[in-house]
């Protein structure tokens, strides 16, 4: 019984008991939800929705499990047996029907209503198979599940509201409108009427094992009891066989309307549903306007109330604590568009009403130290509570057990209303206490007017809280003064009780003196209506927010605008100081939370957690909390984790500094497979990709730089597998970092199987990125493949030439040289140590030193059109070397060269199908003379 499951709206919502914080939502997009059921195993739900379809949920997992279609008609009731098999349904197409759940159909189809059948309920034994269902027929019917047979029990005069079985399971009890219970025989089926003298909308057995007044737990021969709970709100304890009522509840759940002294009509919450957790030792009474009561079963007590529902959240105030006034105070009151005011602790979501206005409250404060509370409403009137009945209780339920006898001192749920306040002819928009002290309270009003009540007399009557309860009647204000010309919508107290502020919608603040009443000044610039007003803590300031967007700082020196502020996108209806005077808080229409900090005018952060306008906006005393409240009935806390989040990042830069020595150290020392893992954990891709080329580099055999990348690979956790795919794919945009993309690509591929792969997230859009630069790059290669047959070519070429040259001259083996460094360079850039530039260009080739010092020459490629075609001319530089030849050496070099040329000739006859670039090789000067003789 930790948790309860609710109808909210068309949502199912878990509630933590203890806390009660919503802690999941079970949603249907389409069709809300109108009915459910909890499996008992607490683990799985059944919900019906406007589309006629049960589905069946797993709570564990938030799944659906199945859906099926039930009824022609809306399901209004469902329940499980003890078992948890099988589920029945009632709805308004007057039928009953039961289902097995795990197989999902149905196996009884009962008929025989005439009207909506509202209720259904197992037998709580589940070896009688039993069924009931209840009808606004005013019937009740007992189906038997093994013959199919049916009574009917008439004996209503009223549509039937709810059915319960006895503890021991002998008897029936039934409630109707009419105000009769009846407990029926499941013998004979015969009837005992108790007449309630309510409208009883709910009833429920109490079993043995819980401890009632006068009869306890487990007693033997206990009488069979039962309680009940209408429209007047009043659970009541009634003994079945005497037909009498042994326990009333005392203090009603009532909300309390007290238009003056003397008028004490009530008005009150009607009990919709009674519960049991027979665990806690709780009932539960559900109300008509969505409250949750946790009573005590002895006394009927109130232990605990959660406020299920909460309109428009108008106005929030902090209550802080005599014992620790600087801290965060774990208790709020709010105002929200109803005539209570509630109290709500922060921790536990126990909510206490303050109920006596007849009207909306629109605004409310709390006192410096705790005690009181002002509220002040559209009934024209100013209410003062007392919360130290409320504080005295909370003590004395913190030291003491509950007994019979403990009950509070007053009839109202809440505090104690110890003033009414009087005078304003309109509704009063606002109200706020002296900072310093209880001696006064200021009010604004609809009528234009602001009104200061002298409140001296509050201490007093704390001092006397159970002897003095009547209520103070105060109709005579210290001083009235017409303010503005139109409604006035804030006020607000200066730190020091010496001045207070209010704004209107006629566009002006104005400053007061509290102690004469007299004006002080006038504060203009606004372009529309003033919606809020707080005084600096710290400085002689005035913030104030109006309709224009804007948020405007006020120096209370000469009245003029020092600052403004602008950022949000609709009316600011709220501004606040943290205490420190430094920073401000906003909120407005727009649905935002601003935090502003004043000396930049720049807006900090934004804070976006509501649907609708916000309202209310208050800050704790230390700062370190917030709360803000709007139209979307929602109240949300905020925690300042500045602190928090600083020391967070201190320690992560610390952890990063220390990770980074670490890396470079492991770089250092060559140990590539846990460097990368580290560089993994620091998202350094540039590091890994210089570590891969290092590996490239310093393994130059083939088979051992894959074995490397293979085991780095089985380093590299299934998690960061996907982050090294994006690392590769955009690596492999660049020409030269696909060289260390590629090798890396082929190693995943061989120790990944496809499976494997294809189950990373985004594994798709990665390889369809990688495909077409990939492709590219093997084009590219395969350009430089054909290329180096160009070079072959050239090479034989030059060998035929080779003769022709003058052996003392060094120009063709210079030329040869270098033809044979450009074939290996190219055969080189292909493994990736060289670049050439593309066709039609001059070749430049460098050897990466891999050749001798006597092989370097200075060459040069100019291009020469000859015979139509582009040829490239070699030019080598003059040799150093003696060039003198005797004559009959010459004569013997032209008689070789003439051979040469005739086998040149033939040669070139077998390769005329592919034409070649001629190649002119310029000799010297002194063979160019011979030859041409």
């Amino acid at each position: 019984e930790q948790f309860l499951v609710c109808l909210f709206g068309e949502e199912v919502k878990l509630v933590d008991v203890d806390s009660g914080q919503v802690i999941q939502t079970i949603s249907q997009e389409a069709e809300g939800i109108t009915c459910f059921a909890l499996h008992p195993n607490d683990n799985e739900l059944i919900t019906s929705s406007r589309n006629l379809l049960l589905r069946h949920w797993d709570l564990s997992t938030k799944t659906c499990k199945r859906s099926w279609r039930a009824h022609e008609a809306p399901i209004l009731d469902m329940c499980f047996d003890s078992t948890g098999v099988m589920l029945a349904t009632s709805s308004s197409d007057r039928t009953v029907k039961v289902w097995d759940v795990e197989k999902g159909y149905c196996t009884h189809n009962f008929k025989g209503h005439e009207a909506n059948v509202t209720r259904v309920l197992f037998h709580s034994d589940q070896h009688r198979w039993m069924l009931v269902s209840a009808s606004d027929d005013c019937t009740v019917r007992a189906w038997d599940l093994i013959t199919h047979e049916c009574k009917v029990l008439r004996n209503h005069m009223s549509a039937v509201t709810d059915v319960s079985f006895s503890a021991d399971g002998r008897s029936l009890i039934s409630a109707g409108r009419d105000q009769v219970v009846c407990v029926w025989n499941l013998k004979d089926f015969s009837s005992t009427p108790v007449p309630t003298y309510e409208t009883v909308e709910a009833v429920i057995s109490i079993p043995v094992s819980m401890d009632i007044h006068g009869f306890p737990k487990n007693q033997k021969n206990r009488p069979e009891l039962f309680v009940t709970a209408g429209d007047k709100g009043v659970l009541r304890i009634w003994n079945a066989a005497l037909r009498t009522c042994v326990m009333e509840q005392k203090n009603k759940l009532t909300a309390v309307n007290i238009r003056n002294a003397a008028d004490t009509s009530t008005t009150a919450h009607t009990i919709t549903h009674l519960l049991l957790s027979p665990t806690r030792q709780k009932i539960l009474a559900v109300t008509s306007d969505h409250y949750i009561f946790f009573l005590d079963p002895i006394n009927l007590t109130k232990s605990k109330q959660i406020a299920g529902f909460n309109d428009d959240v108008i106005d929030i105030k902090y209550i802080p604590t005599e014992s620790t006034p600087r801290s965060s105070s774990s208790r709020i009151v709010l105002a929200t568009n109803s005539e209570r005011v509630q109290l709500l602790d922060l921790h536990s979501s126990d909510t206490q009403a303050l109920s006596g206005h007849s009207d909306i409250v629109l605004s409310v404060d709390v006192s410096h130290d705790g005690r009181f509370v002002a509220t002040a409403g559209k009934d024209n009137t100013i209410r003062v509570w007392s919360l130290y009945q409320i504080n005295a209780d909370s003590a004395a339920a913190s030291t003491a057990e509950s007994t019979a006898d403990s009950t509070r001192t007053t009839e109202q749920e809440g505090g104690r209303c110890v003033a009414i306040v009087t005078g304003h002819t309109e509704a009063v928009s606002t109200v706020a206490f002296g900072r310093k002290s209880n001696g006064f309270l200021v009010s604004g009003s609809q009528d234009k007017t602001v009104k200061l009540w002298d409140m001296n007399w509050l201490n007093k009557a704390v001092e006397t809280p159970e002897t003095d309860n009547d209520t103070l009647s105060i109709t005579v204000a210290s001083f009235t003064q017409r303010a503005h010309d139109k409604d006035i919508n804030a006020v607000a107290v200066a730190p020091n009780d010496k001045l207070f502020a209010s704004g209107s919608q006629d566009k002006t603040v104005k400053i007061w003196s509290v102690a004469e009443g007299k004006l002080l000044g006038t504060l203009k610039g606004h372009r529309r209506g003033v919606w809020t007003v707080e005084f600096s803590p710290v400085d002689k300031a005035v913030l104030t927010g109006s309709g224009d967007r804007t948020i405007r700082l006020w120096s209370l020196s000469d009245y003029s605008c020092i600052k403004t502020f602008e950022g949000h996108t609709n009316t600011v209806l709220k501004v606040a100081f943290l205490p420190m005077g430094m920073q401000l808080l906003s909120c407005g229409s727009d649905g935002l939370v601003k935090l502003w900090t004043i000396k930049t005018n720049e807006c900090v952060a934004t804070f976006e957690k509501h649907d609708d306008r916000i309202w209310a906006l208050a800050v704790s005393t230390d700062g370190k909390q917030m709360i803000t409240g709007g139209a979307d009935s929602v109240v949300n806390i905020w925690k300042d984790i500045t602190e928090e989040e600083t020391e967070k990042q201190r320690l992560e830069q610390e952890q990063k500094i220390l990770k980074e020595q670490e890396l470079m150290n492991l770089m250092k020392n060559k140990e590539h497979v846990k460097a990368i893992q580290l560089a993994f954990e620091l998202d350094q891709p540039g590091r890994i990709r210089a570590m891969l080329e290092n590996i490239a580099e310093d393994e130059k055999d083939e088979i051992d730089r894959q074995f490397k990348l293979e085991e780095i690979l089985k380093s590299i956790s299934t998690e960061n597998l996907p982050r090294l795919l994006q690392y590769i794919r955009d690596w492999n945009t660049s020409a030269r970092n696909s060289l260390v993309a590629q090798p890396l690509l082929t190693a995943i591929f061989r120790c990944f199987s496809p499976p494997q792969l294809s189950k990373l997230d985004g594994v798709k859009d990665m390889f369809e990125t990688l495909l077409p630069y990939s492709e590219r790059h093997m084009q590219r290669f395969d350009k430089l493949i054909q290329k180096s047959y160009l070079l072959d070519f050239t090479l034989h070429s030059m060998k035929l030439l080779t003769p022709q040259l003058n052996q003392e001259d060094e120009t063709s083996s210079t030329v040869l040289n270098y033809f044979s460094i450009t074939r290996k360079a190219s055969l080189d850039f292909i493994g990736g140590d060289m670049e050439i530039e593309p066709t039609g260009e001059s070749i430049h080739a460098a050897s990466n030193g891999h050749h001798n010092e006597e092989e370097e020459q200075e060459l040069s490629a100019e291009p020469l059109l000859q015979n139509g075609t582009e040829t490239t001319v070699v030019k080598p530089t003059k040799s150093k070397k003696n060039k003198s030849k005797s004559k009959d050496i010459m004569m013997e070099e032209h008689s070789n060269e003439d051979v040469a040329l005739s086998k040149q000739k033939k040669k070139r006859k077998t390769v005329e199908t592919e034409p070649t670039p001629e190649i002119v090789v310029k000799t010297s000067k002194k063979s160019k003379t011979k030859h041409s003789k």
